[in-house]
């Protein structure tokens, strides 16, 4: 126990948790022109889902051979059911002849509904989340190629029981990399 207010112990009785999915891809790309669209959907259910069960500790008590204080919280992993998400992304590309270069831009949706006990009750967390993005990549001759991006995404949270862990956030990364080679000396930038 390296926490004493925060005490993590094992579960023997766990079992082993289930996925069913279904995915769903397609895309076009017309022969008259360069361009790309892709449109990607996928769901998950799982069975036995290992999620957390959580306590505040009201009394001194030992579990599992281990003191825990009053007022301590005590995690430990169970099984539980409905646990689903849902995913859906789209990109869209074409050529920048200017610069031997591909343009591509990409949206997508993801919805996550994951089960935990506290104090012996069920919550439910439901997760949105919208995201976005573009790169520029390029491969402009054996020597030089590069790739600058940017994604980003909004989430929120809502809980069932626990309202003051709502809560919503902003994700986003930023990322420019090449390779170039001049007179056999290879320079990376990432």
């Amino acid at each position: 126990v390296s926490n004493p207010l925060f005490v993590k112990v094992g579960n023997p009785n766990l079992k082993q948790s289930y996925e069913h999915s279904i995915s769903f891809r397609t895309g076009r790309r017309p022969a008259e022109k360069d361009s790309h669209f892709m449109v990607f959907l996928r769901a998950g259910l799982t069975k036995d889902y290992i999620s957390n069960a959580t306590y505040i500790m009201d009394t001194d008590t030992v579990v599992q051979n281990v003191a825990i204080s009053s007022g301590s919280q005590l995690t430990k992993p169970v099984n539980l059911d409905n646990y689903y998400n849902v995913r859906i992304m789209s990109m869209y590309g074409f050529p920048v002849s200017v610069i031997k270069s591909n343009l591509n831009f990409m949206a997508g949706y993801n919805y996550s509904h994951t089960p935990a006990l506290i104090n012996g009750a069920l919550n439910y967390a439901s997760n949105n989340g919208i995201n976005g993005g573009m790169f520029l990549s390029s491969n402009i001759n054996e020597n030089i190629d590069f790739t600058i991006g940017y994604n980003g995404s909004y989430n929120t949270v809502a809980n069932t029981l626990q309202k003051q862990s709502n809560t919503s956030y902003y994700n986003h990364n930023a990322n420019v990399r090449a390779n170039c080679t001049f007179f056999q000396n290879r320079l990376v930038l990432n």
